[in-house]
């Protein structure tokens, strides 16, 4: 059973009530691609939905739940791709305003080559091209953040503070103690 530290508006609770019954659903059957996308959904959802309640650690979890559900159907689904570099995207942010640009980077890095490529399998689709400049965009921050454009010579581990835009959502995320 899912635990509800805080609820503001009752989504958080639809939500994790989704995510069970999505979850049990893959536990009486294997999960297939529909149940697996409805799920990865929701967890990224969730995670979104905790990083604007200052929930952002909590939130990073959910993120990592929603890339591990899709990955294992990419081989067999390829409408997928696009959602999955998106909670790539998703993923990467969460770490980089969770103040780990070092752990972003990958994340951000396979998004934007993914959709790089879906972009060139449907090359007039501005969806794909504004998340693939989010991606490009919030790549380059965190390797300056990590001490070079390239990613090379890391140095700093402390990025800017990232500006939110209209799909993705600031995360809030309370730095972790050493």
């Amino acid at each position: 059973m899912l635990e509800m530290v805080e609820d503001c508006s009752g989504s958080e609770r639809e939500l994790r009530r989704a995510i069970e019954s999505f979850e049990s659903m893959g536990e009486r059957k294997s999960l297939d691609g529909s149940v697996a996308v409805l799920l990865a959904n929701a967890y990224d959802n969730l995670g979104v939905h905790l990083a604007e309640h200052s929930r952002g650690s909590e939130g990073l979890e959910y993120h990592i739940k929603a890339v591990a559900t899709l990955e294992p159907k990419l081989a067999t689904a390829t409408t997928e791709r696009a959602l999955y570099y998106g909670l790539r995207y998703n993923l990467g942010a969460a770490y980089f305003d969770c103040g780990n640009p070092k752990e972003a980077e990958p994340h951000l890095a396979a998004a934007l080559d993914g959709l790089l490529a879906e972009l060139a399998r449907k090359p007039k689709d501005a969806m794909l091209v504004k998340e693939m400049i989010d991606s490009a965009s919030l790549l380059a921050r965190a390797r300056l953040a990590l001490g070079s454009p390239s990613g090379r010579n890391r140095r700093s581990t402390s990025p800017s503070p990232r500006y939110p835009n209209e799909r993705h959502f600031p995360r809030n995320c309370a730095m972790r103690s050493s």
